[in-house]
């Protein structure tokens, strides 16, 4: 919603940036109850990150 409805890139920014950090937060305390939950989240990360640095260079060049 932030990207396309609104247009404001750098607001999408900085929610998939917040996104990561709780996703981080949230694979550290599923491997408490399941390691196998946790790693299943990898993947999830890993797309966040990609992204991130897909919004982040059409900031950049739109910039």
């Amino acid at each position: 919603l932030l990207f396309f409805a609104l247009e404001k890139p750098v607001m999408a920014l900085l929610d998939l940036a917040l996104l990561f950090v709780v996703t981080l937060f949230t694979i550290k305390w599923f491997k408490i109850v399941s390691t196998t939950a946790a790693y299943m989240l990898i993947p999830y990360a890993v797309w966040i990150l990609l992204a991130f640095a897909f919004n982040f260079e059409i900031w950049r060049l739109n910039s």
